[in-house]
């Protein structure tokens, strides 16, 4: 029996164990016995032959044994280590080999479980090998593909790549990868991997339904191993993350591709299509951030920010693909959460890079440590951040300051501060017939605090202070350095206020005195305003329209006497926000590192 006849039993053995129709003991005590008659029946060589070269170390094909991805190389024992290209994990051949023989002595164990006592000693035809299958294996493989899908199907919802600012941000930052605290949570996934892709398994796949079956489970487990890992290594937040990450895009877009391909179902394959385009845009942004992270951080932020306007239009195109597939909602909406959180993330990059241009205008500012300025800005103010919208709008208010304070920028004010002078004189402290205290004006710190100008819209209802009669006109000032609680004033036509703020929506005026940034966005200013109109019964069908920020003048003077001194702040409007203590001190650090 030569060597070809001897491997062809011993590959019977395994099929004999995986159908049941012998043991576990019989099935190693043959194959010990057989394997050694192999070496007895190797050829020899006689003394007249040449001698040939021993054929060269056959490679073995065996996946990462922490993550579970197939090989993107053929692994053998003349390398001493590896690298997966996709969780970046570093392994020796010997450990992935341990991690082989592992599975395969767990799939063995299973397989004689699942199909021991059928057709023992008989052989077992195709209708018997369906029926295994149908009634046995799937059902079990269902079970643990579905475990694994409600532990880590969740990442669906999150972006496939993330930025230093996302940990700001709830579902959007590394904390809520599952992976960076439970990496154990994959050792399941990589049983299912290996099960799925075991030819002992295989055998029992008959009909063309089992096999698209089968081939759509192993899609979705390398589906998750590669979700998984691209978020985990983009979580990284540095160069070879992300070079990790755009490893795991490429091989879920070949994924994607050949399973559309044999799958007939229309939205099914409309939907992948989306995906593919989504993978393409985050592909560009991972490419973008790799590049980004392996600079000095000295660059002209612009030239990125245009190769991530790219990838925003092939997100749009991805959800329009979705859009039109019709497909399962149960898929779609946890992808489209994705899909919206990695777009805001792309237009925070964006506004960063740009701002990080302005800031670099007119001297050297290293990117990363600008970056890091604008987080801490934002962690000592208590900016309320709730996602990168609300921190892209934080950060343009921020470098409206700086570029206000080098003087390169004109902003909307109430430029009269002639109203300053007799309003301190007026509070300070003077004796009256001996009695009291007489004050000096210690210091008069002068700065802008910004308010958002709306215009209101609304009908009079009767009253003693409104008259009714037709749609009156007015407006709506809510103080911007607060998100905690809203400080609106109502400024009627008639009012004094009313022409100056008309007058400050046309001009712009340039001040270097410290202009204080806006913490309350748009979207929240435009919430509280209505809020305010809708429980004020004097203001009937109000509309409110916000307009653009408005700097007020604002004082605080402190006053000094041999009792001590007393501060006390001043404002042109009669409603704001008094407690900007935090906010000016975390502005005052932020303009020393950049405005000079």
């Amino acid at each position: 029996m030569d060597i070809v006849e001897i491997q062809r039993m011993l590959d019977d053995l395994d099929v004999q164990l995986a159908s049941g129709r012998i043991d576990l003991a019989t099935h190693q005590a043959l194959t010990s016995k057989w394997t050694s008659r192999m070496g007895a029946a190797a050829p020899q060589v006689s003394a007249d032959t040449t001698p040939t070269a021993p054929p060269p170390l056959t490679a073995i094909k065996i996946a990462c044994p922490n993550c579970g991805a197939p090989p993107a190389e053929e692994y053998s024992q003349n390398r001493s280590s590896y690298t997966c290209p996709y969780c970046s994990f570093q392994f020796t051949f010997e450990r992935a080999q341990e991690e082989t023989d592992k599975l395969k002595k767990e799939l063995q164990g299973w397989l004689v479980q699942m199909v021991s006592g059928v057709s023992a000693g008989t052989a077992v035809d195709a209708s018997s090998r369906a029926f295994i299958f149908k009634e046995k294996l799937y059902p079990h493989l269902e079970v643990e593909l579905n475990r694994s899908l409600e532990t880590l199907d969740s990442l669906r919802e999150l972006p496939m790549f993330s930025l230093e600012a996302a940990a700001l941000f709830k579902g959007y930052g590394p904390a809520t990868n599952l992976l960076r605290q439970h990496r154990e949570l994959l050792g399941p996934v990589r049983a299912l991997s290996s099960k799925l892709s075991a030819p002992a398994v295989w055998e029992f796949v008959v009909s063309p339904e089992d096999e698209r079956r089968v081939a759509q489970m192993q899609m979705r487990v390398s589906e998750l191993i590669h979700i998984s890992n691209l978020i985990e290594q983009g979580s990284r937040l540095d160069a070879e993350g992300y070079a990790a990450a755009g490893e795991n895009l490429s091989a879920l877009k070949d994924l994607y591709s050949k399973t559309s391909e044999a799958i007939p179902n229309q939205p099914e394959k409309l939907f992948l299509q989306a995906c593919r385009v989504r993978l393409e845009a985050a592909a560009t942004v991972v490419d973008t951030l790799k590049r980004v992270y392996s600079s000095s951080g000295e660059f002209m932020g612009s030239n990125f920010v245009g190769e991530l306007g790219a990838a925003v239009k092939l997100y749009e195109q991805a959800l329009q693909f979705a859009d039109q597939s019709a497909y399962s909602p149960m898929e779609t909406i946890p992808w489209r959460h994705g899909v919206e959180k990695e777009m805001a993330m792309v237009g925070l990059k964006c506004t960063l890079l740009t701002s990080y241009d302005k800031a670099a205008a007119n001297r050297s500012v290293n990117y990363f440590e600008f970056q890091r300025a604008l987080l801490e800005f934002t962690k000592q103010s208590q900016a309320p951040v709730t996602g990168p919208e609300s921190l892209g709008s934080i950060v343009e208010g921020l470098m409206s300051a700086l570029e206000a304070k080098r003087g390169t920028r004109g902003l909307a004010r109430l430029a009269d501060w002639s109203w300053l002078s007799p309003t301190v004189e007026a509070n300070r402290r003077k004796k009256v017939l001996f009695v009291g205290v007489n004050e000096e004006i210690e210091s008069n710190e002068q700065y802008w605090q910004p308010f958002w100008l709306a215009t209101l819209s609304f009908s009079q209802s009767e009253g003693a202070i409104f008259k009714s009669g037709a749609s009156k006109q007015a407006f709506l000032l809510i103080d911007a350095t607060s998100g905690q609680q809203a400080f609106v004033s109502f400024v009627e036509e008639t009012s004094p206020l009313n022409g100056q703020l008309s007058t400050a929506l046309r001009l712009e005026s340039v001040d270097v005195r410290v202009a204080l940034p806006p913490i309350l966005t748009r979207a929240a200013a435009h919430k509280a305003l209505e809020g305010y109109a809708n429980t004020n019964p004097a203001l009937r069908n109000p509309k409110i329209n916000v307009q653009t920020i408005v700097y007020v003048p604002v004082a605080i003077v402190t006053y000094s006497s041999k009792e001590g001194s007393r501060s006390q702040m001043f404002a042109a409007t009669s409603v704001y926000n008094p407690d900007i203590q935090r906010l000016r001190q975390s502005t005052a650090t932020f303009l020393r590192g950049f405005s000079n």
